[in-house]
């Protein structure tokens, strides 16, 4: 199992928790999800006045937020020459002035938190050991743009050569003690949070969503989820995949303070933090597939840097976060088609800053007034040009899932052979399972196709999870939804009822 260096060094041990939602309650908005975004929205909608209700199905930061990079910055992690291709260079330049708005209003909240935040500026610096010509098109593109972007000399790092792109001005925070923070000063201003609290159904229209214990009935609907709940035509052109972090003690580390992002053949990034006295060294690795990948492997090619430098008493992290990268690059952020509900997707790597903006545009949304970035992240914008290319990649692979997956499940009957700790896909009397050893050798069953539009789930080795490569959703070995579009459990499948006692 993966655990995050944020979650292991957060001020707030959780002692008291939030309740969980009971029996109908109302309010002007309800949103969905207790990760930055959602709790950032219910923030300034609280501080407009108005009665804000806010879901976390698990607890608050449990999810993206909570297992992210920390860093906060302008520009975006596949650059913004891609952007500049698409959409012209005067959309670069509105991207980074929202962006580096953002960045500005956690910094005022995180002057509000206090210094369990661990908000601090810094630069941003890009370097190359191999290949030089994404850094140099970037470059020209930010200048262009009007960013604040110059190139100075490397410090110390893996595959430097001595020259690098600078971006003074960005920031690095804590992220899970700042929506921890967060919420409390939402809390003080009116905010009815809850967690535990799973939606389980979302009623447009009549702007209610109820979960296994409640109800709340509201004007609107935020659905703050990362991707959002139930079914909508954005989740086919999005791309999903994982990227994967690990962080370890280094009481004599000497990197400076900064993001650092290593371009080329290798892709990786790096950054300290330093939290009472302890310094981390964390590092993030390129991202894979969601559901297509090897997780082990991918883990073990971010921490391969680590490999000489570690010692057997040096405290250890190792997390992943997933990432959904919108086909023409720019998020989706605003009144989705449904009359009451609204949304925030479409982040890519750069969720942090993104959330905390599309928290900004939809309170301004909600609230009726003018927001200047609202249209640049339209919702409902139909860009076919811009987005076919991921969107064809996309269908190609739900196709896959659907129909491809399905085929090939081999047939098993011996399911002796599954591991303690692992998980298989069966197909039995017919029915594709998905079937779980647990370490005590107990075996558990549950339908193998995700009930979001039901593709074929694949066993996650390292996480223990059950992760759907079309669009995302992800559950635990009992079925339970841990992320993703899905709103329904995976169905428990009763191997002696329907004939399959031989399995086990």
């Amino acid at each position: 199992m993966t655990h995050s260096v944020w979650r292991g060094t957060a001020a707030n041990d959780r002692a008291s928790r939030r309740p969980r939602l009971s029996g109908r309650v109302e309010a002007d908005v309800v949103i969905i999800g207790g990760g930055i975004t959602g709790v950032t929205c219910a923030a300034l909608l609280g501080l407009a006045g108005r009665r804000v209700v806010l879901l976390e199905a698990r607890t608050l930061g449990f999810g993206t937020t909570g297992h992210s990079t920390g860093n906060l910055y302008e520009v975006l992690d596949a650059g913004l020459a891609g952007v500049e291709k698409k959409w012209g260079k005067d959309v670069v330049s509105r991207v980074a002035a929202s962006r580096r708005e953002a960045v500005g209003l956690v910094e005022r909240f995180a002057a509000e938190i206090g210094e369990t935040t661990a908000f601090r500026r810094c630069p941003l610096v890009q370097y190359s050991e191999d290949d030089w010509s994404q850094i140099e098109e970037e470059y020209e593109t930010l200048r262009a743009a009007g960013v604040a972007v110059r190139f100075g000399e490397c410090e110390e790092l893996p595959g430097a050569t001595g020259r690098a792109l600078v971006i003074d001005g960005q920031a690095q925070f804590h992220p899970f003690n700042y929506v921890l923070g967060l919420a409390e000063w939402a809390a003080a201003h009116g905010v009815q949070i809850y967690e535990d609290s799973a939606a389980v159904e979302i009623a447009a229209g009549d702007a209610l969503v109820r979960t296994a214990s409640g109800s709340v009935k509201a004007k609107a609907i935020v659905v703050a989820t990362h991707t959002p709940k139930g079914i909508y035509g954005l989740h086919g052109q999005m791309r999903t995949c994982r990227g994967y972090a690990a962080a370890y003690e280094f009481p004599s580390l000497t990197l400076p303070h900064g993001i650092f992002w290593q371009r080329g053949t290798v892709t990786r990034s790096f950054r300290k933090l330093e939290m009472e006295g302890r310094r981390y060294l964390i590092t993030v690795g390129s991202p894979d597939k969601t559901g297509l990948h090897d997780p082990e492997k991918s883990l073990a090619a971010v921490e391969s840097l680590f490999v000489r430098k570690v010692r057997a008493a040096d405290e250890r992290w190792a997390w992943s976060a997933q990432a959904y990268h919108s086909p023409d690059l720019l998020p989706y952020i605003g009144h989705s088609a449904l009359h009451d509900v609204y949304i925030a997707t479409g982040f890519g790597a750069d969720g942090l800053t993104y959330g905390t903006l599309a928290a900004q545009i939809l309170c301004d949304t909600i609230v009726g007034k003018d927001n200047r970035w609202a249209d640049l992240y339209h919702a409902g914008r139909f860009a076919p040009l811009k987005s076919a290319k991921q969107t064809l990649a996309e269908q190609t692979a739900v196709l896959k899932g659907l129909i491809g997956d399905r085929l090939a499940v081999p047939d098993y009957t011996e399911a002796s052979s599954i591991p303690p700790g692992s998980g298989a896909i069966v197909k039995t009397q017919g029915r594709n399972v998905a079937l779980y050893r647990d370490p005590a050798g107990g075996l558990h069953a549950v339908s193998a196709a995700c009930t979001h539009l039901g593709c074929i789930v694949h066993w996650n080795a390292l996480e223990k999870s059950w992760d759907c490569p079309c669009h995302g959703s992800r559950f635990g070995t009992d079925g339970s939804v841990i992320e993703g579009p899905a709103l329904a459990t995976l169905e428990p499948v009763d191997l002696a009822r329907s004939g399959d006692a031989e399995i086990g």
